[in-house]
C-alpha cells in the first residue's frame, strides 16, 4: 500500500489509494450461543436465583451474603 503524508490543514492521513484492492476483507460478528432473548431468560433465571438466596442468607443474619449474590449476578451480565 502507498502512505500519503498529512496535508498541513488536515490532521487525516489516507493510507489506502482508490485503486488498491483489499486483501483481506470480513465481517466480524458476535459468537453468542444463545439468542437475545434466550440470554434475557437466562439472566432473569439467575438474577431470581440470587435474589432469593441472598434474601435467604439475609434473614438468617448474614446480610453481607446478599450483597455478594448480587455482585455475581451482574459479573455474569458482565462477563458475557
Amino acid at each position: 500500500m502507498k502512505e500519503q503524508k498529512l496535508n498541513k490543514n488536515s490532521n487525516e492521513a489516507s493510507t489506502r489509494q482508490p485503486s488498491d484492492a483489499a486483501l483481506f476483507d470480513a465481517v466480524l460478528e458476535s459468537l453468542r450461543s444463545v439468542s437475545q432473548s434466550g440470554f434475557l431468560k437466562l439472566m432473569v433465571a439467575i438474577i431470581v436465583i440470587s435474589f432469593a438466596s441472598g434474601i435467604k442468607f439475609a434473614f438468617m443474619g448474614a446480610w453481607p451474603v446478599f450483597e455478594f449474590f448480587v455482585l455475581h449476578a451482574e459479573l455474569i451480565y458482565v462477563a458475557s
